[in-house]
């Protein structure tokens, strides 16, 4: 029986662990570990499976809060010999129910990565404005063999809560920039400007094709890197 005391003594001076009762804590705060001094709320789930972590009122089924930046990171850590490990993070969706799962369709959001802060209290948010987002759609139904996606990078301008879509990266590898469906590697719907700026490099065979324009050096010449007789040199595009 002293064995069991001090067990539980130990473990009430690391944590304090509990299940609420009615009338003695919120009525959704069910499991409860309190900090090392008894003072605060350090993990939560309440009756409705929902997470806190650093809160004891989570407003999603996982909610991380933390003053500083050990207290408010995720981290996935691999630790291994398999080349292809690393720590990761699945964002999966499906249509359907638990029951009856079906694949995405076109446009489909299957996941997304999103920037934002909170107006009001973390328990219950007035508004969350958000700055920007990395989001993956379907770009066409899929199947078993075939997960066809396209990524956007959203941002939002001034007078904005909600990002919209600036740069889209497609199953094939073409890159639009105010383009949703770019015909290029690169396509861009907009001006482009050049400005190199450091010492040229030399013109190789490894990075032929280079275009070099320094304006605050000299702004009238734009040259390229190719093959002239064989040889790769620095070449003067004429502007007529």
């Amino acid at each position: 029986m002293n064995g069991l005391k001090k067990t539980f003594a130990i473990a009430a001076a690391v944590s304090m662990v509990c299940l609420s009762s009615a009338g003695a804590m919120a009525a959704q705060n069910k499991l409860i570990v309190r900090n090392a001094g008894n003072t605060a709320d350090a993990f939560v789930v309440d009756d409705r499976g929902f997470v806190g972590i650093g809160t004891n009122t989570p407003s999603a089924a996982f909610n991380l809060v933390g003053s500083f930046l050990s207290t408010s990171q995720f981290r996935s850590h691999f630790v291994g010999t398999n080349t292809n490990g690393g720590g990761g993070l699945y964002l999966l969706h499906n249509n359907g129910t638990t029951a009856a799962l079906t694949l995405p369709t076109v446009n489909n959001r299957v996941g997304a990565v999103n920037f934002g802060s909170v107006i009001g209290t973390l328990a219950t948010p007035t508004s969350i404005p958000l700055g920007g987002a990395i989001t993956v759609r379907a770009e066409a139904a899929w199947s078993a063999g075939s997960a066809p996606s396209f990524i956007t990078f959203d941002t939002s301008a001034n007078a904005q809560i909600s990002p919209v879509e600036k740069m889209r990266l497609t199953s094939t590898g073409n890159l639009g920039i105010g383009n949703a469906a770019p015909a290029a590697k690169l396509d861009v719907s907009g001006g482009i400007r050049l400005n190199s700026t450091g010492a040229q490099p030399a013109c190789s065979s490894t990075n032929r094709g280079t275009f070099w324009l320094n304006v605050a050096v000299n702004p009238n010449v734009l040259q390229i890197c190719a093959e002239a007789g064989g040889t790769p040199i620095w070449r003067t595009v004429s502007l007529l």
